[in-house]
């Protein structure tokens, strides 16, 4: 064991673009959205961590992080895209209410052709199961789906 603290993507992304993927919203526990609502508003973050590494520190110009004696510091820099299955704007939580109140959210509502085209993979045979409910799922009567093929 190198007793080395790995940087997290608030690092490897600075002066760049961060992506999420599926970013989960809804758990309980919202210490990432407080960490991202930090970092995106004014780039700092600070934090105790329980953690037993050897001390590291990074500078980039006027970016920078650290990790000694349990405390990691960071002094980022990056633009964020977070794509997510759930709706945002029906949140109770008051962080993610903060990061959608700070964010661009674009909905992406798709067509019946998209959601097909997404769900049948052209090149793997499927099941009449799996098919029947690919054509449930989109809402489509199978005549429909025939005249879209």
């Amino acid at each position: 064991m190198t007793r080395q603290l790995l940087i997290g993507a608030c690092w490897t992304c600075r002066n760049s673009l961060l992506m999420l993927d599926e970013f989960n919203f809804s758990k309980k526990n919202k210490d990432d959205i407080r960490a991202l609502l930090q970092l995106t508003e004014g780039g700092q973050y600070n934090r105790k961590l329980a953690s037993f590494s050897a001390p590291s520190k990074e500078i980039d110009k006027d970016l920078s992080y650290s990790f000694e004696n349990g405390e990691f510091n960071i002094k980022t820099r990056f633009s964020l895209i977070a794509t997510t299955m759930k709706n945002v704007y029906n949140s109770q939580n008051i962080e993610v209410k903060a990061l959608v109140d700070r964010s661009i959210c674009i909905p992406f509502y798709p067509t019946k052709e998209e959601i097909l085209k997404i769900t049948i993979p052209a090149h793997i045979p499927i099941k009449r199961s799996t098919f029947s409910h690919i054509i449930k799922q989109a809402k489509i009567t199978l005549e429909d789906f025939l005249k879209l093929i």
